[in-house]
């Protein structure tokens, strides 16, 4: 029996997109100690433009490019870097300035999870009603709303007033998740299912890798820990708020 082992060419291509992702990780974590960091970011755009012509990357771009989800997918990037940031300020603050425990701090935050689930079942019958798009719009929305009530995060808050903000914005996720993959499924070419769907999960994981040093990269505003987690949030916010853009722009490709 044979084992399945990674060609060159594999390793090659694995390499200029981790290459591509690491150099935008790298520049946004130094940026906030000396902006001209920002500029290792550059290579990135033309490592992915060379990955999208290797025989790799030549399938994923072919599917953007027939089916016409490239803004879908770059939503689902937008929406999970915009949380992922939020969140990793968030925890910041709750064990910092505002001094909770880390059992609180984790009990805190499974509000979005718990939110994202609940709408999540019913994201699916909104969705066969409304149609996939205004559904993934609406969580869109729902999660910008959710991160934008939560830029002037205060020590005065409770513990419950940032757990029920959390659980509106998880719920925005859980609706949008389910339609999102929708979307861009039945736009797909036959036979090219997997290659879409394996696009939408490496647009969200790049969302989730990247939002962390987005939002280090933002909480750059004064020398007070509540300043720069408001500034940090408010990006975020608006980061996924592009989301809601590319959603409302989209539309499916006549056949």
């Amino acid at each position: 029996m044979g084992s399945a082992c990674p060609t060159g060419g594999s390793l090659g291509e694995a390499a200029l997109i981790g290459a591509a992702v690491a150099a935008v990780l790298l520049g946004l974590t130094l940026a906030p100690k000396a902006p001209q960091w920002l500029l290792l970011a550059l290579p990135a755009a033309p490592l992915v433009l060379l990955w999208l012509r290797r025989p790799g990357g030549r399938p994923v771009a072919e599917v953007l490019r027939a089916a016409g989800t490239a803004g879908v997918n770059a939503s689902v990037l937008a929406l999970a870097a915009g949380f992922a940031a939020c969140q990793y300020l968030l925890v910041q603050y709750l064990r910092g300035p505002h001094g909770e425990s880390a059992t609180a701090t984790a009990l805190t935050m499974l509000a979005f999870p718990l939110g994202m689930v609940l709408a999540g079942r019913v994201g699916g019958r909104l969705a066969d009603r409304w149609g996939a798009r205004p559904t993934a719009l609406t969580g869109a929305v729902v999660t910008t709303c959710g991160l934008a009530l939560l830029v002037p995060v205060d020590s005065g808050w409770s513990t419950l007033g940032v757990a029920a903000r959390l659980a509106l914005a998880g719920a925005g996720m859980g609706l949008n998740g389910g339609p999102t993959q929708a979307l861009v499924m039945t736009a797909s070419p036959p036979g090219k299912l997997a290659t879409a769907g394996s696009a939408v999960q490496l647009s969200r994981s790049l969302g989730f890798a990247l939002g962390p040093a987005l939002g280090t990269a933002a909480a750059v505003a004064g020398d007070r820990p509540g300043a720069a987690t408001h500034a940090g949030i408010a990006v975020a916010a608006l980061v996924a708020a592009t989301a809601v853009v590319l959603l409302a722009r989209y539309r499916r490709p006549q056949t």
